[in-house]
């Protein structure tokens, strides 16, 4: 066996673990992410009563395995559900869309999900800021903006614009950050606005 049979089989066996560990390893994180989305996506289409809580979202491929690995969509529907709210999911999404989800009096809440600092979303078509949604002159919502993605703190809150209430973090924040809020600490959604 010449020396350079024996690198390239030991490189071959050490990228075969490498690959079969990682497979093992993002299983082991990301199924019950999945399994919990899908309860809770189930439990949410359950609810008989209209919907009041919107959710707009537009995030590229890596982010919405990421948002889906660590059951975000669930902890979104569990957070609504447990008030009586079902939700509406626009996957996505366009300015257009959150604009039509604000004009329309059937959602109370809303829920925005993707890319951007807290002033900005970064929605299919463009990015929408605080100033662009304060030109709609739509009134805001009674109830609750969620906002989940980076969110670094920049000037007025997107979020603030949209709805009386909001929950967001006050600083950038990792989907390691997320995991830690959503599934470590008790309180779900609640959580990201604690984060500092």
């Amino acid at each position: 066996m010449s020396p350079d049979s024996s690198k390239r089989d030991k490189a071959w066996v050490d990228g075969f673990a490498v690959s079969f560990f990682g497979v093992v390893g993002t299983c082991f994180v990301s199924i019950p992410g999945f399994l919990y989305n899908t309860l809770w996506m189930y439990m949410n289409s359950r609810i008989q009563q209209e919907s009041s809580v919107a959710c707009v979202s537009y995030t590229d491929p890596v982010m919405e395995v990421s948002q889906l690995t660590i059951g975000v969509k669930g902890k979104v529907c569990a957070y609504f559900n447990s008030r009586g709210k079902k939700v509406d999911f626009t996957l996505n999404a366009t300015s257009e869309d959150l604009q039509a989800t604000m004009l329309n009096h059937q959602y109370e809440d809303i829920v925005v999900i993707g890319y951007g600092d807290n002033e900005v979303w970064e929605a299919r078509d463009t990015d929408v800021s605080t100033d662009m949604v304060d030109g709609w002159g739509i009134p805001k919502k009674p109830g609750v903006c969620v906002r989940i993605g980076c969110c670094a703190l920049a000037g007025e809150s997107l979020a603030e614009s949209v709805a009386e209430t909001t929950i967001e973090p006050k600083r950038s924040i990792t989907c390691a950050d997320a995991f830690k809020q959503l599934w470590l600490k008790r309180g779900g959604l609640e959580n990201l606005a604690n984060i500092q």
